[in-house]
């Protein structure tokens, strides 16, 4: 699963937000408004309300999701969230994440983990890789 060039990741039909912080996920949202506009964009910022959002989401839709949501690991969240929506493509961020949480994310059922970019123009760099239309190729560069 961590083979980027294996999943089809972009065209995204909406995206999904989950983030305890609703700064975070209102600059998120923001930026995905800023490089992706026709995309449709929810935030969470609790994770009892994913289920309901989910079973409510387009197919092929994208989860941005805290590693950690009020103290706890969200990696518990994806095994189940992986059986319920296999067409979701799932998107780990986090502050701090190591080779090491990664793989644990890679492993639980995340599609891609990144650490969160700690700039604005790092922000727009990877929701841009990740909201590019079908057909463009992905990016190591962002």
């Amino acid at each position: 699963m961590n083979d980027v060039q294996s999943h089809n990741f972009f065209g995204h039909p909406a995206v999904l937000i989950l983030d305890d912080e609703p700064d975070h996920a209102t600059i998120v949202q923001w930026l995905i408004a800023e490089v992706a506009p026709d995309i449709p964009v929810e935030t969470m910022t609790q994770a009892d309300a994913l289920a309901r959002r989910l079973a409510a989401a387009p197919d092929g839709a994208l989860l941005l999701i805290d590693r950690m949501l009020n103290g706890r690991e969200s990696l518990e969240l994806l095994p189940e969230l992986r059986a319920a929506r296999p067409d979701l493509t799932v998107v780990l961020i986090s502050a701090a994440l190591s080779e090491t949480d990664r793989a644990r994310a890679l492993a639980a059922g995340a599609d891609m983990a990144f650490e969160k970019p700690g700039q604005l123009g790092g922000w727009r760099a990877l929701l841009g890789q990740l909201l590019r239309p079908r057909g463009d190729s992905w990016s190591a560069a962002a």
